[in-house]
């Protein structure tokens, strides 16, 4: 015992009292110095907000996103800055001003110690951020990102989570989302979004904004972008084919189509979904309209309402802050809430205004709030000033999507830039004015970084408050009228909005002599403007005129317009524009998006004009000479995606020299393309430019992931040499993209020659760079400062790529650098050495693929760039969140120098990282077990995908899975060599059981030798799914528990899955049980969605233990398991039990190719068991099932929508009743669709019974054996005592069909009944099936029955001719009778058919209104229409495997092809000439044949093909967009006439993939270089096909 003395204790305690009294009294004693220093510190951090807020508009007029860090920064910062100054020079006296006022020196100094301690804390913050500010947005994250104000509110989560669930269901096709303005349906789908990427639902999730006047190219657009894709131009019709074939590659796409306000026609988008084209495209629609969902088929719709009152007081507090506290405000704040009356728009707008108000403003709120719009007018009425208020009640005439150039065209009319002469300038008052309003929410951010959007809301208030002075008129989106009325009306306006109305004309002359601003955004292709339309708009500033075809012309009053200030023709037809020469005051010009081939020569004398821009102007073909050079005032010159013949200015020519661009001294703003380098001068750009996108070379497009605002993309076709200009925007670009760098050893040394560094590259990307060995290769400069704000680099197919950086610089390169992506560089060891690596803390995503020496990723080094302690240093990479290593045979290691060699060991960690994916790698072991001891590498990880690594055994261990409590998705495929998922270990036996907490997703594939997912212990998954098992042969069980000679199921009661909800087991070659009876309780008890699939041994899906488990199923799929006998195992079920009814919600029930397959109910479960919500019912491939339903099953099928059962064994669809019935009734009160398909059916019952089908819309028949189909009144009573009774009685069920399909046995029927008139009047598709006979003919007079016939189809018919050669008696106009109305005519498997029509019909024996005409596996087809035929409404032509036709059409019908967007041409082997001449039969000669509307041209698989056509005439294609031609190997040239003519075509694809082409300047020339390959295989089962 240690004895302390007394005189210590007493020390001890003194210091414990006088120590913090020392320290009270010396704030009295340093009030000044510590004033002095708070003071200091303050003024540091009011000069690092200047600095942050001014990067962060930098950063966001670039289109970056704000890092969040900042973005509290700011906030924080902002708050601390506008406290009150305390004033520190009084020093108040006490006594009499004898004493010092020791309690005010005190407070004083305690407040600024205080403070000073906040002021260090935010000072050290800022230290941290290094500069980096912001990053770039990602296309699919920016519309996923939540608004600062978004809280996950129980009634919108729940529609979230109903909206997720549905798109999980295989049978719902469009889900819809309706509800009215500000009511949140963006921020909510933006929300499914988010999440259903997160859950790993879609491989794609793409979203775009239709709006309330449809651009079909821009949903495009913003549809392939989303997937990563650019759609090349060209019309809506050919890129939504290109869409279409993008999207169907792909497996599971999410289409959010945001805003409709009008029905909106998927097909013309290129939107594929639904059973017969994409399964897996779903498509989910916001609208205020409830009929638009109805109106577009929505399989399933959600209201969203507004939100409830304590929603609304949450959001509102979580805006205003601790402000709401505040006694001065509290209660009037709830009052302001409810007057919101739950609109998330109006409580988000009312609160920004708001928070920082004196609460008399509140009380005024209060009582101006009246509806939504009020609080809009509130929001504007506090505007700072009126600068800001202009500019909003500017922003109600942009688009919804609007730029910055946008507001720039109108800005100098509105008053918005006063004493500023530059557009740089007036770009950057405009941005920072923008960002003002969106802090304000009148604003918010559009889909793309540069644009900006208003709520249609917000936009309906701003008009209005524009409007109320008189001098603003607002017409916008409106149907009616069609004219404008009450023009005079407007002859005091200043300004005149015309946005997108349905006007088919304008009046000839409109008055308004003090007419500012003229906008006129047209959808009329149709429309006109008078040649006098503006003569009296002398005053005018502005016009903007977009969407009108026909300007070819421009109206000649124009001229009178001397005041024009800015003048944009955008998405015009443009041809003369002689006029624009007037217009001396012009200052902007734009022609964004029109078709115009020439720029007039006169444009160089608008000697004032500022910005000329010439964007998207695919057409534009020659500029003049000296047309440029003018333009001396010029400061931007925008030319991307448009004219690129520029001339070397060597010599005069037809077109623009780039020389032209050193006679512009101001220009700061440029875009446009070089296509050869060679060519440049020495001297080209100026060093003003600001912005500029320049591409050189002919290998890029002008896709902007960045969308950064200096782009420069050059491809080098000669040795590095490069002029004064390029060097200089190699120094200013941000965005860089380098491709074929010959002689290019060392990047930064060869590039660099200003030797520089690269200061302001944020973005590089190289590819195809031979020679390169070096990207950085600095052995003396130590202190070059290289790649210092870097973000991202790429690399790909640099061959000879040895080192990215060999160098040891005094500061770090690299340093900003976010991402790195390396593909394809063979000679490549490893990406950075340590002394690099160590400064890569910013590094969050690396991605390497194909490099085939690649050994490390991060090495020790063993040259000139390694310190001296990097033998025993390591490495944390603390921002890393992604990894993916694909296809790096000789990857030994993370970092290799371990002794233990394993994939990751605690050399290199990265205690963020979030995904892991690894593919083709060689490695043995991935974690090296010492690791374990340190899970901050693993514990954040939330997805790993293991793919193609041929040597692991395992992938993880039972120790190692304790820290993986974030893991949300796991996938391991196509590993051949695994024999386990968790490898189990000695040390880990007293472990009980194995957790994954938080996993979503499971997904087990391709794993040959996959015994077990783990051993022994119990595995439990709290938060799975998804589980996915597919193609492990040797695979029985899950948890093996090592029990021999006993058969044991898939899952047994070693596993647990409580929440699962969709379960795939495919190929399981091993798998004879599922489960059995030991299952834990809840397992599966969740299940939703159930798929097994070749799984060879399986007997028996759900044995009659098991049934009552899954009372949530609902679709249930089974496909090839060839020794499956029974679906529900029954036959254990007692039925004289009185047990309580178990309701099974299995909707959808589908079963494919079950040859041994003899009950679905192994037993009639007699209503214990009930599957009342069925809907979908589809049996295929079933040939040992005889019977479909058990009887009780039938009766309570309340809810089933279609039936459909193809080549089965059934002989009755319901079996027999085991317990003898009073009646048997059978009620189908919603079927609609009914499809029996090669059967062998005895009857549909084979007792007497009754039916009942109040909805049935559609009958498809074929083959389906004895049983009647129909029957009618007069006949059932005939045949009251026969056993098989006729499925349907024909005056009952007919006048409710659509659809009808009839054989040669109910047409004969049929035709000898007296049947009521006009029975059949209602359907609107005929099949018409199965007439055998060789002397068979088309019963066309019967079909005469079907007076509203829009579509035939005929097939499997020994027909020899169709239709008649003579007129029918009756109405002359009507020569077919009912068949005048037929718009579509397929024909199929015609074995005998010669003739359609004879040659010798009358050509009005077409039907006149015809537009999709296919014919299919006709053999003996010599021709489809008579040489005069005319085809005047046709638009789709498709032919197919017709081995008798020579030519498809003739000149002459050719001719009538007036309207004809897409013929396809496929298998017809004796085709020689697509378009035969006949001229000298008609007698006529034959100038020209224009396809004038014909965007889309396949020619596939024609062996005998020499030519499309071959007569003299001129071959026009005016449309022509997309031709596809393959294996035509004896196609001699495409047409052999005097002229061939497609102007919009400029590639012939060669594969159906579409994703190889070839181009040799023309048609002609293409085709002929017969570099075509490929061929398609006709289906064995055309019935699949229709």
């Amino acid at each position: 015992m240690v004895i302390v003395p007394p005189v210590s204790v007493a020390w001890s305690a003194a210091q414990a009292i006088f120590k913090p009294l020392k320290r009270e009294l010396s704030f009295v004693f340093s009030y000044k110095k510590k004033a002095d220093s708070r003071d200091h510190k303050y003024k540091k951090l009011k000069a690092a907000l200047v600095r942050v807020q001014s990067a962060v508009e930098d950063a966001q007029r670039c289109g970056e996103e704000i890092i969040q860090d900042v973005k509290d920064w700011q906030k924080q910062a902002e708050l601390k800055v506008e406290e009150p100054e305390v004033i520190s020079d009084e020093d108040p006296k006490c006594f009499f001003g004898w004493c010092p006022n020791l309690k005010y020196r005190y407070d004083l100094a305690k407040k600024a110690d205080q403070d000073a301690h906040v002021l260090d804390k935010l000072l050290d913050l800022h230290s941290a951020f290094k500069n980096t500010f912001s990053h770039p947005y990602d296309p699919q994250v920016r519309w996923a990102m939540p608004s600062e104000s978004y809280i996950a509110f129980d009634s919108r989560e729940s529609i979230v989570n109903l909206i997720l669930e549905a798109s999980k269901d295989h049978t719902l096709k469009v889900i819809g989302v309706h509800g009215e303005a500000g009511v949140g349906k963006t921020t909510l789908i933006n929300r499914v979004a988010k999440k259903a990427k997160e859950d790993k639902l879609f491989d794609w999730v793409a979203l775009a904004d239709v709006t309330q006047t449809p651009d079909i190219n821009n949903i495009q657009r913003e549809i392939a972008e989303c997937i990563r894709h650019n759609l090349e131009e060209g019309g809506a019709t050919a890129r939504a084919c290109r869409l279409s074939t993008i999207l169907g590659k792909e497996k599971k796409v999410l289409v959010i189509l945001d805003n409709i306000w009008a029905s909106l026609k998927l097909e013309e988008v290129g939107i594929p979904f639904g059973d017969h084209q994409h399964r897996g495209c779903k498509v989910l629609v916001s609208t205020r309209n409830p009929n638009v969902l109805s109106e577009m088929n929505a399989d399933r719709s959600y209201p969203v309402h507004a939100l409830k009152e304590d929603e609304a007081w949450k959001l509102f507090m979580k805006i205003v802050g601790v402000r709401v506290n505040d006694a001065s405000v509290q209660s009037t704040a709830l009052d302001v809430c409810r007057r919101c009356q739950g609109s998330p728009l109006t409580i988000v707008t009312t609160a920004n205004c708001l928070k920082r108000k004196p609460s008399s403003e509140w009380e005024s709120a209060s009582k101006q709030l009246t509806s939504p719009s009020s609080a809009v007018e509130l929001s504007f009425n506090h505007l700072a000033n009126d600068e800001l208020k202009s500019t909003f009640r500017l922003c109600s005439l942009m688009p919804y999507n609007a730029t910055i150039f946008d507001l720039l065209k109108y800005g100098r009319a509105f008053g918005l830039l006063p004493g500023i002469n530059t557009t740089e300038e007036a770009h950057q008052r405009l941005h920072r004015l923008v960002q003002y309003l969106k802090s304000s929410c009148l604003l918010f951010d559009g889909r793309m970084a540069e644009k900006f959007a208003m709520h249609e809301a917000v936009r309906d208030v701003a008009a209005s408050i524009a409007s109320r002075t008189g001098d603003m008129f607002f017409m916008r989106n409106e149907i009616r009228p069609r004219e404008l009325l009450y023009a005079g009306s407007l002859r005091n306006c200043t300004t005149i909005s015309l946005f997108y109305n349905d006007f088919i004309r304008l009046p000839d002359r409109l008055e308004c002599p003090q007419l500012k601003v003229f906008q006129l955004y047209n959808k009329n292709p149709a429309l006109r403007i008078s040649d006098q339309f503006f003569s009296k708009m002398e005053e005018l500033k502005v016009l903007d005129v977009k969407g009108m075809q026909n300007l070819s012309l421009l109206p000649s009053s124009l001229g009178l317009l001397q005041d024009l200030e800015t003048l944009c023709l955008e998405s015009c037809l443009l041809q003369k524009m002689e006029m624009v020469e007037n217009m001396k005051k012009l200052e902007i010009l734009s022609f964004y998006d029109s078709i115009i081939e020439e720029l007039p020569e006169d444009i160089g004398k608008l000697t004032q004009l500022k910005v000329l821009n010439l964007d998207n102007c695919s057409k534009l073909s020659v500029i003049p000479p000296d047309v440029l050079s003018k333009l001396s005032r010029l400061e931007e010159l925008h030319v991307s995606n448009s004219f690129a013949q520029w001339e070397d200015g060597q010599s005069a020519g037809r077109h623009a020299s780039l020389g032209e661009l050193n006679q512009l001294p101001h220009l700061t703003s440029l875009n446009l393309h070089i296509p050869d380098y060679s060519s440049m001068p020495k001297k080209i750009f100026s060093e003003k430019l600001q912005r500029f996108k320049i591409l050189i070379g002919n290998t890029w497009d002008w896709s902007d992931k960045h969308e950064a605002s200096r782009m420069l993309k050059l491809k080098l076709n000669e040795s590095i040499h490069m002029n004064n200009g390029v060097q200089m925007l190699l120094k200013k670009a941000e965005d860089l993209h380098l491709d074929e760098l010959k002689g290019v050893r060392d990047f930064l040394y060869d590039f660099d020659e200003s030797r520089t560094g690269f200061p302001q590259l944020k973005y590089l990307h190289i590819q195809n760079a031979p020679e390169t060995k070096h990207i950085v290769n600095l052995v003396e400069e130590v202190s070059l400062v290289a790649f210092p704000v870097l973000e991202s680099l790429y690399l790909q197919n640099l061959i000879n790529l040895e080192k990215i950086c060999n160098a040891q610089l005094e500061m770090q390169p690299y340093a900003k650098l976010r991402e790195i992506n390396v593909g394809s560089c063979y000679r490549l060891k490893n990406l950075f050495a340590f002394s690099i690596a160590r400064g890569l803390q910013q590094l969050q995503e690396v991605q390497v693929a194909d490099c085939r020496n690649m050994v490390e990723i991060i090495t020790e080094g063993r040259g000139s760039d390694v310190g001296d302690d990097e033998a025993t240093s390591t490495v944390e990479l603390e921002q890393l969140q992604s990894l993916t290593l694909q296809q790096l045979p000789k990857l030994i290691s993370f970092n290799a120098s371990s002794t233990a060699i394993a994939l990751f060991n605690e050399k290199v960690t990265f205690p963020k990282l979030k995904n892991l994916k690894l593919s083709s790698i060689s490695v043995s072991r991935m974690w090296q077990e010492k690791i374990f001891s340190v899970p901050k590498c693993i514990q954040n990880l939330t997805s790993i995908t293991v793919e193609g690594c041929g040597n692991l055994k395992f992938l993880l261990s039972s120790s190692m899975v304790l820290s993986l409590e974030q893991l949300i998705h796991l996938e391991i495929s196509d590993c051949k060599l695994i024999e386990g998922i968790i490898e189990e270990a000695k040390m880990e036996e007293t472990m009980e059981k194995i957790v994954f907490p938080k996993l979503n997703s499971l997904k087990i594939k391709g794993l040959p030798r996959l015994t077990r997912f783990c051993s022994g212990k119990e595995v439990q998954f709290p938060s799975l799914k998804q589980l996915q098992i597919e193609h492990c042969p040797m695979l029985g069980t899950l948890i093996s528990n090592f029990v021999k000679n006993e058969i044991q199921p898939l899952f047994n009661g070693n596993v647990a899955f409580p929440r699962l909800e969709k379960l795939v087991i495919s190929h399981l070659r091993n798998l004879k049980m599922l489960w059995n009876g030991q299952l834990p309780e809840s397992s599966f008890c969740e299940l939703k969605t159930m798929e097994v699939e070749y799984c060879s041994q399986l007997q028996t899906v759900f044995p009659f233990n098991m049934v009552e488990r899954f009372q949530r199923l609902q679709t249930l799929i089974m496909t090839g398991c060839a020794s499956l006998e029974e679906v529900f195992g029954l036959q254990r079920l007692n039925v004289e039990e009185n047990e309580a009814e178990v309701a099974i919600p299995l909707k959808k029930l589908h079963m494919y190719d079950l040859p041994k397959l003899k009950h679905v109910w192994s037993k009639d479960p007699q209503e214990m068991i009930t599957f009342k919500n069925l809907t979908s019912v589809y049996a295929f491939g079933c040939e040992s099932l005889k019977t479909l339903f058990p009887a009780s099953v039938a009766r309570g099928l309340r809810q089933l929508e279609s039936v459909e059962i193809d080549t089965c064994g059934v002989e009755h669809i319901i079996a027999m009743d085991e317990t003898p019935q009073p009646e048997t009734r059978f009620e189908f009160p919603k079927l609609t669709f009914l499809r029996i398909w090669k059967l062998k059916l005895k009857s549909f019952y084979p007792g007497d019974h009754s039916t009942e089908w109040p909805m049935l819309k559609r009958i498809v028949t074929y083959h389906y054996g004895d049983m009647k189909i129909f029957t009618s009144e007069q006949l059932r009573s005939k045949q009251m005592r026969r056993v098989s009774q006729p499925l349907f009685l024909v005056e009952k069920v007919v006048p409710n069909l659509d659809e009808l399909t009839l054989d040669s046995r109910d047409i004969s029927m049929l035709i000898r009944e007296d049947l009521p008139p006009n029975l059949f009047s209602d359907i609107k598709l005929l099949q018409v099936h199965c007439y055998h006979q060789e002397t068979a003919i088309l019963p066309f007079g019967f079909i005469q029955n079907f007076t509203n016939l829009d579509k035939l189809y005929v097939g499997c018919c020994k027909f020899r001719e169709l239709f008649p050669s003579e007129r029918l008696i009756g109405d002359p106009k009507k020569p077919l009778g009912t068949l005048s109305r037929v718009r579509t005519l397929k024909l199929f498997l015609l074995s005998n058919l010669r003739h359609i029509w004879k040659p010798n019909s009358k050509p009005d024996l077409i039907p006149p209104y015809l537009e999709s005409f296919l014919v299919s596996h006709c053999s003996k087809l010599v021709s489809l229409a008579p040489s005069s035929s005319s085809f005047s409404n046709l638009t789709s032509l498709d032919v197919w495997h017709c081995h008798g036709l020579e030519h498809i059409i003739s000149s002459s019908t050719a001719k009538t092809l007036v309207q004809l967007t897409k013929m396809s041409i496929r298998e017809c082997r004796e085709v020689t000439e697509i378009v035969e001449n006949d001229e000298e039969k008609a007698g006529e000669t034959l100038e020209e044949i224009v396809f004038s509307k014909l965007v889309v041209l396949e020619l596939n698989t024609l062996s005998s093909l020499l030519y499309f056509s071959s007569g003299g005439y001129a071959l026009k294609l005016p449309s022509l967009e997309e031709i596809t031609v393959i294996q035509c190997p004896y196609l001699i040239t495409f047409h052999g006439g005097k002229e061939l003519s497609t102007p919009k075509l400029n590639k012939v694809w060669v594969t159906e993939e579409m994703d190889r082409s070839c181009w040799e300047g023309d048609l002609n020339a293409t085709v002929s270089k017969k570099m075509v390959s490929g061929a398609r295989r006709a289906p064995d089962n055309w019935a699949d096909s229709y």
